[in-house]
């Protein structure tokens, strides 16, 4: 019976940290679509201070965006998600994210800040 217990505790325990990583990959998306938003916005501004608006706008939800995949790399690093289920489902996202243009000089070595986020994308390449 105890062993029972354990084994449903720790499917639990996975259980949930996977809704955790499932909950931050929310917010990733609903800054995705704040981001494409706020491009649309950046066309549609008729002077310079609009501009420079949308565009801390545009940068702050990108910051958001790379907090949120440090978030999940540290998690995924410290194993509490799962190791197949990470790769499935954020592997192709974390390539692209990082190697686009507008988030390159952030990942950059050995100044950057997020180091898990590297570590991952590194042991995913």
């Amino acid at each position: 019976m105890a062993v029972w217990t354990g084994f449903i505790a720790r499917s639990q325990k996975r259980i949930n940290q996977n809704m955790q990583a499932i909950k931050i990959w929310r917010e990733i998306s609903k800054n995705k679509e704040k981001i494409f938003s706020s491009h649309e916005k950046l066309f549609l501004v008729d002077n310079y201070e609009q501009a420079i608006l949308v565009y801390k706008m545009l940068e702050s939800f990108y910051e958001d965006s790379r907090n949120f995949y440090e978030i999940l790399c540290y998690s995924y690093v410290n194993g509490e998600i799962g190791k197949k289920y990470f790769k499935k489902m954020y592997k192709d996202s974390l390539k692209d994210f990082i190697e686009n243009s507008i988030n390159k000089e952030f990942y950059t070595e050995p100044t950057t800040k997020y180091t898990y986020t590297i570590k991952v994308y590194k042991k995913f390449k």
